[in-house]
């Protein structure tokens, strides 16, 4: 039998409350971190969606970095090489041979047009209206810092068209094979003759992708290490609530853990438990007040035993005993009741005696009454019974030659003994009912 801990009732029920958002929010936790593992799989895996999230390639820019890095290695790092992205382009060839100390390069390019424009700069003369002012503001810095805002004035210029076909065989879908045997890849040497590589290009073009494939990996990891610590802490929950239930006893599936609500699910259980409680002590109670019943009719019959003589019946109710069905031994109880309760043999043939007071002294009386019972011994209630009545009609006869002595006599004693006449007058008529015993 399971006792309710009602002193802890209310904080229980607390809990399966706290349980139950706890559950709500691990789940939701499980769905969203799985949701974003299966996404960021796909994102991963599937190469359409993977361009797509990495979106057009930066062509141009890889090759005006490269470049930049190039020409700075070819000028020993001696003069600035500024890079600038912009949309309209136009870079008419010129070619200059004022001479000049300081030197600086711009590197412009537009996604726009696939174009690269490669220019030269020099300090200007005294007079010369051709300047213009650059800066650090300008684009990314490749080599040496500018001091400050420079007027320079442009000395050379070239410019170079990639043609479509050259720019998607940089594409990271590509082989390196298909990028090498390109024949427009040559189209960069003519920037002052630089040397650039074709797998360092592709790696440059690459690399947003590359960095979004590292983001996507992380997102894959940690959404698989939520999932995983939120499916945990599911699993511890479902260990403690069922062992919580089960003070109830009650029991709990992972399944009902899931879809059930926890507190709603707890009242049930403590419902039931209450319920079984309740069945429980009424059955207890009723076990009682059987066994009282049965403990009670077995001493009757007990009682009965030793209060019925004869043989046969105090062998049955000892066969009933030793069997100790209550049903039974209740239903042999009620058939000899009437029989217990009926005078002894002994008690009979003691009324029978008393008959012979009125017939004899005291000492015949007891003289018939231990020869009674000695017959009753030896030869049973009826022989003594029988010896009894043939006794009573001895003293009566007795009684009657008596009187018929006196009324010889004479009438002179009548008078005297008129009392002792109604006696024996009475003594004939309860002759009916010593015969009836």
């Amino acid at each position: 039998m399971h006792r309710e801990p009602s002193r802890h009732s209310s904080h229980a029920f607390a809990e399966n409350i706290k349980w139950q958002r706890n559950k709500l929010f691990c789940l939701a936790l499980v769905f969203a971190a799985s949701t974003g593992f299966v996404s960021g799989l796909a994102a991963l895996l599937v190469p359409h969606w993977n361009d797509a999230l990495s979106g057009r390639p930066d062509y141009l820019s890889a090759i005006a970095n490269a470049t930049a890095e190039a020409l700075v290695k070819q000028l020993s790092g001696l003069y600035p090489v500024l890079v600038r992205k912009t949309d309209q382009l136009d870079c008419p060839p010129i070619q200059s041979s004022v001479p000049a100390s300081n030197i600086y390069y711009v590197i412009r390019f537009s996604d726009i047009h696939n174009r690269l424009c490669v220019t030269k700069y020099a300090d200007p003369a005294p007079k010369d209206n051709r300047t213009e002012i650059i800066s650090e503001q300008m684009g990314h810095n490749f080599g040496p810092q500018l001091p400050s805002s420079q007027r320079v004035v442009a000395i050379g210029q070239n410019v170079v068209d990639f043609p479509d076909t050259f720019l998607s065989s940089l594409h990271w879908r590509r082989s390196t094979e298909e990028s090498t045997t390109d024949p427009n890849q040559d189209l960069i040497h003519n920037l002052q003759g630089l040397s650039i590589d074709i797998v360092t290009l592709k790696a440059k073009v690459s690399r947003k992708h590359r960095r979004l494939n590292r983001g996507l990996l992380c997102g894959i990891g940690l959404s698989l290490l939520a999932m995983t610590l939120a499916s945990r802490r599911l699993q511890m929950q479902f260990v403690s609530l069922r062992q919580h239930f089960s003070l109830y006893a009650g029991s709990l599936t992972f399944t009902t853990y899931l879809l059930k609500n926890l507190g709603r699910e707890f009242a049930k259980i403590r419902i039931l438990c209450v319920d079984r409680q309740v069945h429980a002590h009424s059955m207890s109670r009723t076990e009682r007040i059987v066994r009282r019943r049965h403990e009670e009719t077995r001493r009757a019959l007990a009682a009965c035993l030793e209060m019925i003589p004869e043989k046969e019946r105090r062998c049955q109710i000892q066969n009933i005993l030793i069997e100790d069905d209550l049903d039974t031994m209740q239903s042999f109880l009620e058939a000899i009741q009437g029989y217990a309760n009926e005078p002894s043999p002994s008690e009979r043939l003691s009324s029978l005696l008393e008959y012979l007071k009125d017939y004899c002294s005291d000492a015949e009386f007891e003289s018939f009454r231990v020869e009674a019972a000695s017959m009753m011994q030896r030869h049973g209630f009826r022989s003594a019974r029988k010896h009894v009545v043939n006794i009573r009609k001895d003293l009566q006869m007795r009684a009657k030659q008596a009187e018929q002595e006196e009324l010889q006599a004479g009438p002179h004693r009548r008078t005297a003994d008129d009392r002792p006449a109604q006696g024996r007058s009475g003594h004939s008529g309860s002759s009916s009912e010593l015969d009836h015993a």
